[in-house]
Parts: C-alpha cells; sequence; structure tokens
C-alpha cells in the first residue's frame, strides 16, 4: 500500500508523456505547413497550446484522484508484479533523471543571477524611449531598464517584476528603439513566462526526445514571431536584421538565460531571415 503512489505516478508520467507527443506531433505537422507560408505568429501560438496536452493527465489527477492517489491500487490501472516492478525501475530512473537535470540547471541559475546583480540604471534619455514604445504598444506595466557590463546581448526577464537589460555601449536612438521594441514584443507574447515552463517540461519528461526538440523549436519561433511582429509597423526588415546582426557580431553563447535570447548564433539568425523573407512574399 505505501508504494501503490509509485505505481500511480509511474502511469501518469507515461500517460502524461503519451498525450503531449500526440500534441507535439500534431504541432509539426501543422508548422510543417504553415511555415511555407510564413506564419511564424500562428505557430508559435499554436505551439503553447502543445502544453495542454501535458496538463490533461494531472487535471483529471487534481479533481478526481488526489484523495486515492496514495491507497488505491489500480486507481490508473490494474497492475501485475511485472507491471509494478517494471513502474518501480522506470520511476526511480526518472527520478535521477530530473535530479541531474535540475543539477545541471544550478551553474546557469548561479551565472544568470551574477549577470542581474551586477547592473547600474539605463540614462533618463533611454527610459523615456522605452516608456514611449511602452504607450505605442499598449503595455501598462512598469518595466525597469537596465545596463551591465557582464551583459552580451539585451534580453528581457521576470514574472511580476518585468526587467530589460541592455549591454553597456553607445547606442544611436534608432538602434534603442529597435533593441526596446524587439524586448517589449517579447512581454506583451510572454515569453519570459513560456520558456522557463517549457524548461521544466524539458526537466520532467527528460527522456522523450521529442520533447527537447520542440523545446529548441520553441525558442526559434518565439524570435521569429517576434521578428515578425516588431516588422509590421514601419520598420524594414534590412534594418531590422542589420541592427541583429551588429548587437551579436561579438556574441558568445549566454548561460543561464532563462529568457528570451537576442540571438543564438549565425545559423538561427540565417534561419529568422528566410522565414521573414517568406512572410513578406506572402504579404
Amino acid at each position: 500500500m505505501s508504494m501503490n503512489w509509485v505505481v500511480n505516478i509511474g502511469f501518469l508520467l507515461l500517460l502524461t508523456c503519451l498525450t503531449g507527443s500526440i500534441c507535439m506531433a500534431i504541432w509539426l505537422a501543422a508548422a510543417a505547413l504553415l511555415q511555407k507560408r510564413g506564419n511564424a505568429r500562428v505557430i508559435y501560438w499554436l505551439l503553447k497550446l502543445v502544453l495542454w496536452g501535458y496538463t490533461m493527465p494531472l487535471v483529471y489527477m487534481i479533481l478526481y484522484g488526489r484523495s486515492h492517489f496514495s491507497i488505491s491500487e489500480g486507481w490508473f490501472l490494474v497492475t501485475t508484479p511485472a507491471v509494478k516492478w517494471a513502474l518501480y525501475v522506470g520511476f526511480t530512473l526518472w527520478l535521477i533523471g530530473v535530479v541531474v537535470y535540475g543539477v545541471i540547471q544550478i551553474p546557469m541559475v548561479l551565472e544568470f543571477r551574477r549577470v542581474r546583480r551586477n547592473r547600474i540604471y539605463a540614462t533618463v534619455e533611454m527610459t523615456r524611449v522605452m516608456d514611449r514604445l511602452r504607450e505605442e504598444l499598449g503595455i501598462r506595466k512598469n518595466i525597469a531598464l537596465y545596463q551591465g557590463y557582464m551583459v552580451i546581448s539585451p534580453f528581457i526577464c521576470g514574472f511580476r517584476r518585468i526587467e530589460i537589460y541592455l549591454p553597456v555601449e553607445n547606442l544611436s536612438k534608432r538602434a534603442l528603439e529597435i533593441v526596446l521594441r524587439h524586448e517589449l514584443i517579447h512581454h506583451k507574447q510572454r515569453d519570459t513566462f513560456w520558456k522557463p515552463v517549457f524548461a521544466i517540461v524539458t526537466g520532467l519528461f527528460w527522456f522523450n526526445p521529442l520533447v527537447w526538440f520542440v523545446s529548441r523549436k520553441m525558442q526559434r519561433w518565439a524570435e521569429a514571431s517576434c521578428d515578425e511582429t516588431c516588422c509590421r509597423n514601419g520598420l524594414t526588415a534590412k534594418e531590422y536584421f542589420g541592427t541583429i546582426i551588429d548587437m551579436v557580431t561579438s556574441e558568445a553563447y549566454r548561460a543561464g538565460a532563462y529568457s528570451p535570447l537576442w540571438a543564438e548564433g549565425e545559423n538561427e539568425l540565417m534561419w529568422r531571415i528566410h522565414c521573414m523573407k517568406r512572410n513578406q512574399q506572402n504579404r
């Protein structure tokens, strides 16, 4: 009786992995069709719905099974000794994998916190530019703007308190507007929420290669959706991506970035440019 909860958790993980994988497979098929038309915003919106596939069994458990979770044999399925043994072993391996994933994240999280601690407030002129763009985009929430010598490229982070970080360098007013617009669009897309959520899902279902693949796609489509939105308000793709290229010429991988990345390498940037080309050709 004392180990029934292990059996139930093991089966719940398998069921959740199955429903989530089905949703991911459907999304991959839809994305392949929509990508030909350059619909980055639609593809990214659909990707967020994939997470519902990982919540359906959990919702069922919370609503109907929590009172019997640890004491009801066969609540999810009728077990045999062989099935029980397999679930015990599987649960142990899963737990080890989750712990290893969590340990790997610790230095990245600490590095990210160190970058955020070594900050200075942005100038009044820069803050005014951000406030004007906030009003233009209809963002009511207060957002703090910082600069940092450890900041390699611009990023936005936070849940309740939203913060934007910029490198300590001289930007032209136009470049500053483009950078801040990009980060504010990430806020409107709630990317500072979705990226950590996908990281948690990846940690829980580390044994599923499809989860790793789609989590990587999430980063790409979040940026492509942001690019598409930014270039709908009189900003040309040439000027927009020119600013990005100027900002990332010396960029290295930024560890611990549980926040949207400005760019994550030359290949990703070229992929985003091709996405924008498809979108503009359709329009």
